[in-house]
């Protein structure tokens, strides 16, 4: 898959970054703690969506992109994570923040802007990654932090996987029947990843 738009593409997990490091010119530095502004933790759980509850599992989830946007929608942090996990970040006290996820897109995801969100999209470029791609994707939007709480991402599966069952309970005992194959037809290889897709 492959990111299009206005967004980089980083190799090596973000040039060597450490795992849960900061990531770009919006991350917040420790100079703008004051007292009317202290840092506080939230933890970040990804789970599922009540509506899909039965084709989500959490537990598949890998290489998270973990985006933060401030009140005004510039970046505050980026973070690649494994997904089975919490995970636990510092913010600034009294501020509005929206919370992006996006799961199995087999690289890290950055944006300086949250308006690039609306853009973004995920295209599936084999048919290989139909097999193999489990891809999700959740947000959460003006959530203010005042202290130490927990913020809960609702995740959705962006790429459907389907299963075939045969009942041969009426066949006669003496027909056999074998599956050699099925499509699938109209089937789009791209789709917007948070914004209306056909």
């Amino acid at each position: 898959g492959r990111i299009q738009g206005r967004f980089l593409r980083f190799t090596d997990l973000l040039f060597g970054c450490a795992v849960l490091g900061c990531i770009g010119t919006g991350c917040m530095p420790e100079s703008r703690e004051t007292d009317a502004e202290r840092a506080v933790r939230a933890t970040i759980t990804l789970s599922d969506m009540a509506v899909s509850s039965k084709s989500v599992e959490v537990n598949t989830m890998n290489e998270v992109s973990l985006l933060v946007f401030d009140q005004d929608g510039l970046a505050e942090k980026c973070i690649i994570y494994d997904g089975g996990k919490d995970i636990e970040i510092d913010l600034i006290s009294g501020r509005t923040y929206s919370f992006y996820a996006l799961a199995g897109f087999g690289y890290p995801v950055f944006a300086e802007n949250i308006s690039e969100m609306d853009e973004l999209t995920y295209h599936m470029e084999t048919p290989m990654e139909a097999m193999t791609s489990e891809v999700f994707c959740g947000r959460v939007q003006g959530i203010e932090i005042s202290e130490d709480r927990s913020v809960n991402i609702p995740m959705k599966r962006l790429t459907a996987k389907i299963s075939v069952e045969m009942d041969r309970s009426r066949l006669d005992e003496k027909v056999s029947l074998e599956i050699t194959g099925v499509s699938i037809g109209n089937c789009p290889r791209l789709a917007r990843v948070f914004e209306k897709s056909r």
